[in-house]
């Protein structure tokens, strides 16, 4: 979510610049026969499991490569897209404990914090922070 927060932040701070930011929400991929051996052998059921249902790694690489180039999202900055290049949305969910459920579930929405000036700000305070303990 700081990553998302991040997006957000940047984005506007480079909007003057003509420099586009945007995410993606990955779905789960297949991993690797060689990713998997070096699983402890629970982790590697599980990935066994997921990759029968997950999309080819070349699936996302088409996805970031149509984002970054194509007419169609030319201009287009701090969004999220999902793995389809659908533009998520702020959930539109009540703050419910139920409702929050559902929100987990429905891959057309992100929480609605990450849209919050003030969580973008602190985000973007902390990253300068660790850039300048790195420098």
């Amino acid at each position: 979510m700081a990553l998302l927060l991040l997006t957000f932040r940047l984005a506007e701070e480079l909007r003057n610049k003509q420099i586009c930011v945007n995410a993606i929400q990955i779905p789960a991929i297949k991993l690797s026969k060689d990713t998997i051996q070096k699983m402890q052998s629970g982790w590697k059921i599980a990935a066994r499991v997921q990759n029968f249902f997950s999309a080819p790694r070349e699936t996302m690489a088409n996805t970031y490569f149509h984002l970054c180039t194509s007419k169609e999202f030319k201009g287009i900055t701090g969004k999220l897209f999902d793995a389809k290049r659908t533009i998520m949305q702020p959930s539109h969910y009540p703050d419910t404990s139920r409702q929050q459920i559902k929100q987990f579930f429905d891959q057309t929405v992100y929480p609605k914090y990450a849209t919050s000036e003030k969580n973008m700000e602190q985000v973007w305070e902390l990253c300068s922070k660790l850039t300048a303990v790195e420098a």
